[in-house]
């Protein structure tokens, strides 16, 4: 949250790695410095984050697969296969419905996409 007199900026930035986010706070904090010497005032900034990476749990993987073992197979309608085939297509993804079956474990626990684990994707 970056303030400048009584004008106030939120700024918010993602990114693939903890290093990464750490050079971008620097940078959009030398924006809000270049910002507020433009205009002959000053700019705080208060960083609402951390910088943390996700850590992959191998044991908790397991579990979870073992669970949504239980769930499936699913046996989807037509209507629920069509929808989702239409969600894939505007997203541009591969038309092949929802999964009626548990994937097997890989091999190795993979970290990666967004999720509340971590706050770095």
């Amino acid at each position: 949250l970056f303030r400048a007199n009584d004008g106030q900026v939120l700024a918010r930035y993602r990114g693939p790695s903890a290093e990464n986010v750490r050079e971008h706070v620097k940078w959009i904090r030398d924006i809000a410095t270049g910002a507020a010497l433009s205009t002959k005032t000053r700019a705080t900034a208060t960083v609402l984050g951390g910088t943390h990476e996700c850590l992959e749990n191998g044991a908790l993987a397991e579990v979870m697969n073992g669970r949504m073992a239980h769930c499936f197979p699913v046996d989807w309608t037509e209507e629920d296969q069509v929808f989702a085939r239409a969600i894939q297509k505007e997203i541009g993804k591969p038309q092949d419905g929802m999964a009626v079956n548990v994937l097997p474990m890989p091999c190795k626990v993979e970290v990666s996409g967004s999720s509340d684990v971590g706050d770095v994707s």
